[in-house]
């Protein structure tokens, strides 16, 4: 079984559900003019879309095929983080997240990131985690870099977001590349 809940110093995530969706509406009204230019959904995103997502990453996660936790800082959902794209043969995922923008640059998703890998590594036991950043999302890269991630490639216009298409750094870590980690 897993946790359904991971702590950090300063989090907490909790796998989502649908009772979380209003909380992350209000998280991501707040936060739109930032997300907008990074995330596709972002343009069309509204309570309703709110409660389809938290139902859906519901299901997923019973269903063992994805993993979203629920970011809440000081007891409120301030974003979410996700393993997805799993790959069962191949020990693979892909992470990403979004925060509320008044929390940036705190070192709060790094916190969680770091919190999520290790979820991956050991309770799912992925041999390698994916990421995926824009070339002029600079928090983003900052995570990844944080974390031991290598910068593997570029993707052209491989995401899209409001503005048009995005290029993308893909970036790997293996799971005996945590430097975090006492291994």
């Amino acid at each position: 079984m897993l946790p359904r809940s991971l702590h950090t110093e300063r989090l907490r995530l909790e796998a989502i559900v649908p009772e979380h969706a209003d909380g992350l509406w209000r998280a991501i009204r707040a936060s739109l003019p930032e997300l907008r230019r990074f995330m596709a959904w972002a343009p069309s995103a509204s309570s309703a879309n709110s409660r389809a997502f938290a139902e859906v990453m519901s299901r997923r996660w019973q269903e063992v095929t994805e993993w979203t936790f629920t970011i809440f800082h000081s007891d409120e959902p301030a974003g979410t983080i996700s393993l997805s794209a799993y790959q069962s043969l191949f020990g693979l995922a892909e992470i990403g997240y979004w925060l509320r923008s008044d929390l940036a640059g705190r070192g709060l998703m790094t916190e969680a990131a770091r919190a999520v890998a290790d979820f991956g590594f050991d309770e799912i036991r992925l041999h390698r985690l994916e990421l995926r950043a824009a070339v002029d999302n600079a928090a983003s890269i900052r995570i990844a870099e944080k974390l031991g991630f290598t910068r593997e490639g570029l993707l052209r216009e491989a995401s899209w977001a409001e503005r048009g298409y995005l290029d993308l750094y893909i970036y790997g870590l293996l799971a005996e590349q945590r430097g975090w980690r006492q291994n």
